[in-house]
Parts: structure tokens; C-alpha cells; sequence
């Protein structure tokens, strides 16, 4: 078990104690975007708009307070 947290920890391949030769641990960067909205925009919005969505209807301000 000490030998499969060294692996972890240091970025190798564990492969283990097994017939079916399992292994698990390579490393995988993900990269996304994360987009910041706009308090000033989305006030405004509501304010010339309302609460109520203009598609579906659906009224947040009635459902959620």
C-alpha cells in the first residue's frame, strides 16, 4: 500500500499485484475557461427587464423570492 501512495503522489504509473494487470494514476491536465459575469450588467438587466425569462416564462423572482 506504501508503495502505491509514493506512486501517487509522485506522478508514476501504479500498476497492481494482480492478474489483469490494472494500473491507474497518469496524470491529465484539464484546461477550461471560466468566464466572470458582470454585477453592474446583470442589475441592470434586471432592472430594465425584470426577474421573469422572456423564452419560457419561467419567473425567478416568483419561484425563488
Amino acid at each position: 500500500m506504501q508503495k502505491i501512495y509514493n506512486n501517487l503522489i509522485n506522478n508514476e504509473e501504479i500498476i497492481y499485484p494482480d492478474d489483469k494487470n490494472l494500473f491507474e494514476g497518469t496524470k491529465q491536465q484539464i484546461v477550461v475557461n471560466a468566464y466572470e459575469r458582470s454585477s453592474k450588467a446583470r442589475k441592470e438587466c434586471i432592472e430594465e427587464y425584470g426577474y421573469k425569462c422572456t423564452i419560457y416564462k419561467f419567473d425567478f423572482e416568483k419561484i425563488y423570492g
